[in-house]
């Protein structure tokens, strides 16, 4: 009778959150079930559309789509809305599917874009309306009006903002209280609920956190550890409750060895783990296989827990297994597999899933490498003319369920250009520079059509300058002002254009203030004060525990009383690394000074089996380059997770009472600047 009460108190509550958060927004049916078909009402904010920039309105539907989540994509299928209009009000219908547990609508105005501006993200172009992070959503009901398992759960990562939630707005509150129904409707989610409570309040409220993982660390000590989620709960509970970084592990390996390879998440865990250290191709092969089947009747926690881990799913195994057959040089049995994916044919992401295939083939000069790069790029190129005749035609296969249709054509773009820069690399390996060059030039000739949002934009300038050396040296002066221009920076090329300069004028004199206007001039060009000013913040830092190269555990409280300056980087990282020289000479220029720390968190690594291999592998890159660098391993991002990192290189200055007080997303490579940037911070905070 108890848990009817609560169960109805819980549905009221729903009811009236939802009926009052969106006031300008109606449903029905009020309590829909999945495969419904659902209609809706929505009053925009005044002024919010009008005839020449109309409403759009898309729908999220979010559920257990088996093929999207067998293959690490997003449980998630976009649909265009048609829209009528009468007076001020809109209306409109969508028809969930079977496996839809929550819906979410998003109201945009324009060609909506968003942007990082002093380490933030903005809205750069067009209308949202977010309704104050409350957004316009709705759980799902079973016959009985009951919320239905998971919705919540999917709501709630929908209101974290850091896994599908395309409008980059987060509403903490509404999410955690969605975590806590998801317990009471179903008990078997409360590892995954409470892990991403805890994991969510690290960064907002450390304390509440703290407390929480304390909570759950006595909770499953009472209960005995009976339970696979009880292992994996108190490890994490653990690291976020004392900053143990290796708790996680050695309860994960109590409970392996406790339970073996059940269909929980630690025989999840115990068959990735097998898999890794398999040798054998021919065995790996067959472990592909025998993972798609466990995977295909696993429970929903462990086939989510395998989404959320994201490097646990069936194709990121069989990636996993390509990648490793293009490092032995097994380039036909690679070519007779690669097919066996459908998945990603247009999804930009998924192409960039393959360069650790790709990028093998092309470092090695492969031929074969070109086969493939043709292939995609037939299709890559079918889809492009396709969009171009009928933007918002419906979705070729799952790889694009989860793309708007606005962002479809972005993404086919963003994987044409990623393709021409492979193409210009291998023809750059394989000293064909005329052919590379063309290629390098189409590519560029898009990220300066796109504004140079596209992530690789320094890569794709990089290779283009490396062939105009090759081809054209006179040409390289106008490229590098170019470049510069558009804000895109590495230390590298300041020198050659000042080698340039110098042949030209026979003297230095004058580089310094040719240089300084052209900084001046640049798309990004700001007042660094004022840039400072604008990154300033107050806010408790997360704790943090974590190893360093030599086996030592730093944590930030043992650091209390100094400044301590993060710089979040990962190996593959051409931005980070390009900023080392300059943060080199800022750690030699504060190595007196013992009151300020600098510490370089290694996180977001790819491709790594076991900690000890990502340890060798971050010895052998900083030790190649000769950086004396305080390195920490940041092996599961849970730090860079806890700080709120959405882009590497960031880095944060934290103060002497262990507050945030400035924190910088962006890849800013030059080296006066970068050294200004950071002494005036230091220097704000003293």
């Amino acid at each position: 009778m108890k848990n009817k009460i609560l169960l109805i108190l819980i549905s009221l509550f729903s009811i009236s959150f939802f009926s009052k958060a969106q006031n300008n927004f109606t449903l029905s049916p009020q309590k829909p079930k999945p495969g419904d078909v659902i209609s809706f009402t929505y009053k925009a904010p005044e002024g919010f559309a009008t005839e020449q920039m109309p409403l759009r309105c898309d729908a999220y539907k979010f559920g257990f789509y088996e093929e999207q989540m067998k293959y690490g994509a997003k449980p998630l299928k976009c649909e265009l809305i048609k829209l009528t209009k009468k007076g001020d009000v809109y209306t409109g219908q969508v028809r969930t599917d079977p496996e839809t547990r929550f819906l979410a609508f998003a109201f945009t105005v324009g060609n909506v874009v968003f942007k990082y501006v002093s380490g933030k993200t903005v809205l750069g172009s067009g209308k949202v309306d977010t309704h104050n992070d409350e957004g316009y959503s709705t759980v799902f009901y079973d016959n009985n009006e009951k919320e239905l398992s998971h919705s919540n759960l999917l709501g709630a990562w929908y209101y974290t903002g850091n896994f599908f939630n395309n409008l980059h707005f987060s509403n903490v509150q509404l999410a955690r209280k969605m975590y806590e129904r998801e317990i009471e409707i179903d008990s078997t989610s409360r590892f995954m609920c409470k892990s991403r409570i805890i994991q969510m309040l690290s960064g907002t409220d450390p304390a509440e956190a703290k407390k929480i993982a304390q909570a759950e660390i006595e909770r499953a000590f009472q209960n005995g550890l009976k339970t696979e989620e009880d292992y994996q709960m108190v490890g994490g509970s653990f690291f976020y409750f004392a900053g143990y970084p290796n708790a996680n592990r050695y309860f994960s390996n109590l409970g392996k060895e406790k339970f073996g390879e059940t269909d929980g998440l630690l025989g999840a865990i115990a068959r990735k783990d097998k898999f890794y250290n398999e040798k054998d191709f021919d065995k790996k092969f067959k472990m592909v296989d025998e993972l798609e089947q466990f995977y295909k009747t696993a429970p929903w926690n462990t086939r989510f827990f395998s989404l959320a881990a994201s490097n646990m799913t069936p194709g990121y195994f069989f990636k996993i297994y390509l990648a490793d057959l293009a490092k032995a040089g097994r380039v036909d049995e690679l070519k007779a597999l690669i097919k066996r994916v459908k998945l990603f044919a247009y999804y930009y992401a998924g192409i960039v899933e393959w360069r650790s295939i790709t990028d093998t083939l092309v470092n090695k000069k492969d031929p074969a490498v070109l086969d493939l790069l043709n292939d995609q790029m037939k299709v890559t190129r079918a889809r492009w003319e396709s969009l171009k005749a009928n933007p918002d035609q419906p979705s070729l296969d799952p790889s694009e369920d989860c793309l708007t249709t606005a962002n479809r054509m972005k993404e086919v773009i963003w994987r044409f250009i990623y393709l021409q820069n492979q193409y210009a690399k291998y023809y750059y390996n394989t000293a064909d520079y005329k052919k590379g060059l063309a290629y390098a030039k189409d590519a560029f000739k898009l990220v300066d059509e796109t504004d140079f949002e596209f992530s690789g934009s320094l890569d794709i300038a990089t290779i283009y300058l490396q062939l105009t050396e090759k081809l054209s040296p006179k040409d390289c002066k106008g490229l590098i002002e170019k470049f510069i221009a558009a804000d895109l920076f590495i230390p590298e090329w300041k020198a050659e254009l000042k080698k340039i300069y110098v042949d030209e004028h026979k003297s230095e004199e004058g580089f310094a203030q040719y240089y300084t206007g052209l900084r001046k001039s640049s798309a990004g060009a700001i007042d660094t004060k004022s840039f400072i000013a604008s990154l300033q913040v107050n806010e408790k830092a997360p704790a943090f525990s974590l190893t360093d190269l030599q086996g030592n555990i730093v944590s930030l409280e043992s650091l209390k009383g100094k400044t301590v300056i993060l710089d979040f980087w990962a190996t593959w990282c051409g931005p980070c690394i390009a900023s080392f020289p300059a943060m080199s000479k800022l750690q030699d220029a504060y190595k007196n000074n013992k009151d300020v720390v600098f510490l370089f968190i290694n996180t977001w690594e790819r491709d790594f089996k076991t900690n000890e291999e990502l340890k060798q592998r971050v010895v052998d890159f900083v030790t190649k380059r000769k950086y004396d660098f305080h390195v920490l391993l940041d092996a599961q991002s849970n730090a860079s997770s806890d700080f709120g990192v959405s882009g590497i290189p960031t880095k944060i200055l934290i103060d002497k009472e262990g507050r945030v007080r400035y924190k910088i997303s962006s890849g800013e490579t030059d080296e006066d600047k970068l050294i200004e940037e950071i002494n005036l911070m230091v220097e704000s905070v003293k």
